[in-house]
């Protein structure tokens, strides 16, 4: 049977929704609702009780593009995009219901971020994020340096082709190394880049 259920019936929201499955088969899911960043929590697989809640500033409209995963302590994290400072952000839940999070903003120094983000969590139980570098029009990828990456990161530069990398997916091979598909805009091609290492850096292919 097919279960649909309504989680939020606010005027303009459900924008970038991104899902992913705790340890005990529930879902988590991020959205964006009119320049807030949201996380609803459910209660069994079919989502018929859940919860919710804002996740970090309400002040900026942020939230766009967020992608959900959850790290090897069994927490919700969350990559997204904050529009006004056009930022790649992070939010780490402390906790089962998120009562708050640790936030980081992501990328290199004057380096614009916006169109998409995606993340996932590498053999070593750390984020590894995939976003549009729209500064310099290219395909980036970083690895966290702790669960919330607060320590810093690892960056690389997988594609410098003009105009390449919005609306990023990324995952994790079988051989433990990040696998990237993204959009060619200045070609209307489909890509994938498959690294060569954990670190994406400098043993990368692109197909």
């Amino acid at each position: 049977n097919v279960t649909t259920t309504t989680l939020d019936s606010a005027t303009n929201t459900g924008d970038f929704s991104s899902i992913t499955i705790d340890s005990f088969g529930n879902p988590n899911i991020s959205y964006y609702e009119n320049g807030t960043l949201f996380l609803i929590f459910c209660a069994d697989p079919s989502c018929s009780s859940f919860g919710g809640k804002p996740v970090g500033f309400t002040t900026n409209n942020e939230g766009k593009f967020t992608s959900i995963t959850l790290g090897a302590d069994g927490l919700p994290i969350i990559s997204y995009i904050d529009d006004t400072n056009d930022d790649l952000k992070v939010a780490h839940c402390i906790d089962v219901s998120c009562s708050s999070e640790d936030v980081q903003v992501l990328g290199s120094p004057s380096t614009l971020v916006s169109g998409g983000t995606s993340i996932t969590i590498g053999p070593d139980g750390l984020p590894n994020i995939s976003y549009y570098d729209s500064t310099n029009h290219r395909l980036m990828f970083a690895h966290c340096h702790d669960m919330s990456c607060a320590t810093g990161s690892t960056y690389s530069i997988l594609d410098s082709s003009y105009n390449v990398g919005n609306r990023s997916s990324i995952t994790i091979g079988i051989d433990g190394f990040p696998i990237i598909s993204y959009r060619d805009d200045l070609n209307g091609d489909l890509k994938v880049i498959k690294c060569g290492n954990s670190l994406c850096i400098p043993n990368w292919r692109r197909r």
